[in-house]
């Protein structure tokens, strides 16, 4: 492939398999990095929703397998890159995975900002995260741009790495690196149905009983993708910007989810003493069937806290309406229930 190259990290996942599609689409020169090949079969599936004939743009990619974690894999990986889209990392609210969580959230991001300098990369994207601010034990307002990171009890090992791996990107910028920061509050989207925020939408179809009346910022993967694109062909670098369309309750959004799947909605509300009952029952069953937890003591807390970010400053910025998160819930759920013919 001749020219300089745009290179995606973490592009099999929900953010970065959308914004693979919207680049190549362009015409754009990628290369993409994945560890398991077998997820890309992922990403195609997310290409079928924009496209007729998806293996017509995957195989327009170029694909490497590297590990974020892996200087050597990553040095090679970078060769003719001009800029890069850093969408890579894990997202677990299970303490378990901690050493797994700091090593590529924080560490990897090091590594691909040290390289970045070393080899003059013109423009960089970080993806963070709203849970980078962390979640103040006292606060009645929006958290914004301007809020400083409080420790607490509410601070998740994930929130802590994601703020970690910010300092790095800031360091680097300090050193000479043109680079945006972006913080997305819960990204809503077509696909990866297994993992994160979309996996919302199988396990209402099996039957869920419980909802929180917690609040959480809420942001189609669409307009993500482009904000991220805005930014870098803008050459906007050297700060950073939080992404939310909505702030809605978790009520509100099963609710709304569930009306769409032609499903009944939840009708037990969860207060913190059920929770508290599940995640240690979930903690049980996993301890037996040597499987991953849906619900976490983090994340159960997560789903009760109200917490509300303001999207002001991007929106100022570049003169932008977000989707509306009903908009949203609605494409996503047509995607979910349409035929999986890839």
């Amino acid at each position: 492939m001749s020219g300089k190259l745009i290179l995606v990290t973490g592009s099999t996942g929900l953010l970065g398999s959308h914004l693979l599609y919207n680049l190549v689409s362009e015409g754009k020169n990628i290369r993409a990095i994945y560890r398991d090949r077998s997820k890309i079969q992922r990403t195609k599936e997310i290409f079928s929703y924009y496209c007729d004939d998806p293996d017509v743009l995957i195989n327009k990619i170029e694909w490497v397998k590297a590990n974020i974690t892996d200087i050597n894999q990553i040095d090679l990986a970078l060769k003719d890159v001009a800029e890069i889209y850093h969408c890579a990392g894990v997202v677990s609210f299970n303490k378990k995975d901690k050493e797994k969580i700091m090593k590529t959230n924080v560490e990897g991001t090091a590594n691909m900002v040290n390289l970045a300098l070393a080899k003059n990369i013109s423009k960089f994207c970080h993806v963070s995260s709203i849970s980078s601010f962390g979640r103040p034990e006292n606060s009645n307002s929006s958290i914004d741009e301007s809020v400083q990171r409080e420790e607490n009890k509410r601070s998740s090992v994930y929130s802590t790495s994601k703020y970690l791996a910010e300092l790095e990107v800031w360091r680097a910028i300090e050193e000479g690196l043109n680079a945006v920061i972006i913080n997305p509050s819960t990204i809503l989207g077509s696909g990866n149905w297994e993992n994160g925020s979309s996996a919302l939408f199988p396990r209402i179809r099996k039957g869920l009983s419980y909802y929180t009346e917690g609040i959480n910022g809420f942001v189609d993967v669409r307009d993500v993708v482009l904000i991220m694109k805005t930014l870098m062909e803008k050459n906007i670098f050297r700060d950073q910007y939080i992404l939310v369309s909505e702030n809605l309750s978790f009520k509100e959004l099963l609710f709304s989810i569930s009306k769409n799947l032609d499903l009944k909605a939840p009708s037990i509300k969860a207060n913190r003493a059920v929770s508290s009952i599940a995640w240690r029952l979930e903690k049980v069953r996993c301890f037996f069937t040597r499987s991953e937890p849906l619900i976490t003591r983090e994340s159960a807390r997560i789903a009760l806290d109200s917490q509300y970010y303001s999207n002001k400053k991007i929106k100022h910025l570049l003169q932008l309406d977000f989707i509306p998160i009903q908009n949203t819930i609605q494409k996503v759920s047509l995607d979910f229930l349409r035929p999986k013919g890839v």
